[in-house]
């Protein structure tokens, strides 16, 4: 999981919680993440959220990244 606050890669439990109550006070650094996804290589993003303007955001930043939605089927 990437977190909003860090814009970093976490893999611990204790590490997610300490994100959460942060990213209630730090700005969200949603396309530092997006940006770091895409250097690992990651093509497509599914999404849990039923707007759409973060998927259009993401895309800004490669407009070959696919955002779907978790629902969907592809």
């Amino acid at each position: 999981m990437v977190t909003n606050t860090d814009a970093k890669p976490i893999a611990a439990g204790p590490e997610a919680r300490d994100a959460l109550v942060r990213q209630v006070s730090q700005p969200v650094r949603w396309l530092e993440s997006v940006e770091f996804l895409i250097s690992q290589g990651v093509t497509k993003l599914g999404r849990d959220w039923t707007r759409k303007v973060l998927s259009g955001l993401a895309r800004q930043s490669d407009r070959s990244l696919r955002c779907v939605n978790v629902e969907d089927k592809v």
